[in-house]
């Protein structure tokens, strides 16, 4: 049975990844899913910080994603 702070503790960090996958969106980055944002904010307790660490590695997955290897004769 889920206790209040266990429902806000939820409810915040659902508010997060919104928000998160919002932010995303607008700067066209592929936002986390719901289990690795939620993995990555478990012990975070600032809204802001949620989302800030969210789109950090957002982008930093992005960018490890992008890289072209050299072709080499």
């Amino acid at each position: 049975m889920m206790t209040q702070n266990d429902t806000a503790w939820f409810t915040r960090r659902k508010r997060a990844w919104d928000e998160h996958r919002s932010i995303c969106r607008r700067q066209d980055i592929t936002p986390l899913k719901w289990e690795c944002f939620k993995r990555l904010v478990m012990r975070l307790d600032g809204f802001q910080e949620m989302v800030d660490a969210g789109v950090l590695q957002a982008r930093r997955a992005t960018a490890t994603a992008t890289i072209i290897p050299f072709v080499t004769s």
